[in-house]
């Protein structure tokens, strides 16, 4: 579960035409993650992993950093962890050259 701030990251892709082109190429997109920080004290994660893109004529691989903070919520049927991310955004998301 996440806040506004997902959404707007989700939304920006959609404009950028992200989906459509994944959808299009009949890619197939995996992301493995790498690591992750985490502090306690202000519930503050950094995201760090790799996203492969396979599409038909060549592979892309890219370079995923991420951060946001945890936020304790209510569990529910649908949060049953009871977790909330908040601030989520991307730093980085790029090409690796191999």
């Amino acid at each position: 579960m996440a806040d506004g701030t997902a959404l707007k990251q989700k939304q920006a892709m959609d404009e950028n035409g992200f989906y459509s082109d994944i959808i299009s190429s009949s890619a197939v997109c995996t992301i493995m993650c790498d690591s992750i920080q985490f502090d306690e004290h202000e519930r503050k994660f950094t995201y760090y992993g790799t996203q492969l893109i396979k599409r038909r004529t060549r592979d892309i691989r890219r370079s995923m950093v991420t951060t946001g903070y945890i936020e304790s919520v209510p569990r529910t049927r649908n949060n049953p962890h009871g977790l909330l991310i908040t601030g989520w955004r991307t730093l980085e998301n790029r090409d690796l050259d191999y």
